[in-house]
């Protein structure tokens, strides 16, 4: 049990930092977008 945590633990902080990646995409991009429009 103790090694199927160590393995799976890698693939959730990847998985997180995916997520906040593509969020964080979204938002900049939703953001910085209507704003380049506007200037």
């Amino acid at each position: 049990m103790g090694e199927r945590q160590v393995a799976a633990k890698p693939v959730h902080c990847s998985f997180f930092v995916l997520i906040r990646w593509d969020t964080s995409f979204y938002v900049g991009h939703g953001v910085l977008h209507p704003y380049r429009e506007r200037s």
